[in-house]
């Protein structure tokens, strides 16, 4: 499928969590019992003051939860908090490095904080999972049923037919005007697979967004992905 400024770079902001999910699976499939592991959340992080869209739920003081059940959170959900702690335990950043430059995204140069994207590298990710040519077709197809049970239904799935299976995952990111210091860019990404036309004819997107506007820009994906799918079905 043909792309529009494909190559333009973007920050992943929690985009970001697919790749950790992959890590994670990836590291399974030598150690099966990484994903039993069993964390204790301590209330520490806490960064669901920091997420606009918000979680359904939300981690509780002193519970106990299984790895297994923090990549769900983290890729259903897309819960910061349950991202982080998978962020702290097992893989490292160093690993997960690894695994962006594996699977063809942009890697973290010495001098940025934020990992970048483009909408051609991250679709590829989803063409991966698909084809389960990095990950067992095990692990591949957890993560697509995972990512099927999103949270977030106010982009690329909102104008699409009931009943069309989507994997997706949604990205969001704030952040002051470089230029005027003073203003606020925001930026809002919803990518994924779509199987359109009863399952048989599936094809992945990625749509990138920077505004003013939250709402604008969830109309914009809502738009661009109810036209693509317009145009693969008709």
């Amino acid at each position: 499928m043909r792309g529009v400024n494909d190559t333009d770079t973007f920050v992943m902001a929690s985009l970001l969590k697919v790749p950790l999910a992959v890590a994670y699976f990836r590291l399974a499939e030598i150690t099966p019992d990484v994903l039993s592991q069993k964390v204790v959340y301590s209330g520490i992080p806490d960064l669901y003051l920091n997420q606009n869209i918000q979680p359904p739920e939300k981690l509780i003081k002193g519970k106990e939860y299984t790895i297994e059940d923090l990549l769900y959170r983290s890729l259903a959900y897309s819960d910061n908090t349950a991202a982080e702690i998978l962020s702290q335990n097992y893989v490292t950043d160093d690993y997960l490095q690894k695994i962006l430059l594996t699977i063809g995204l942009h890697n973290r140069n010495k001098d940025q904080i934020e990992t970048m994207v483009t909408a051609k590298s991250y679709a590829g990710v989803f063409r991966i999972l698909y084809n389960s040519s990095f990950l067992t077709r095990k692990y591949s197809n957890e993560i697509i049923k995972t990512l099927s049970q999103s949270s977030f239904t106010d982009g690329a799935t909102a104008n699409l037919p009931a009943g069309v299976f989507v994997a997706h995952k949604f990205g969001e990111r704030a952040f002051i005007d470089p230029q005027t210091k003073s203003s606020t860019i925001e930026q809002l990404h919803d990518c994924g697979i779509v199987y359109a036309k009863d399952r048989k004819e599936p094809y992945t997107f990625c749509i990138l967004t920077e505004g003013k506007s939250f709402f604008d820009l969830k109309t914009i994906i809502q738009q661009i992905s109810a036209t693509i799918y317009k145009g693969i079905v008709e």
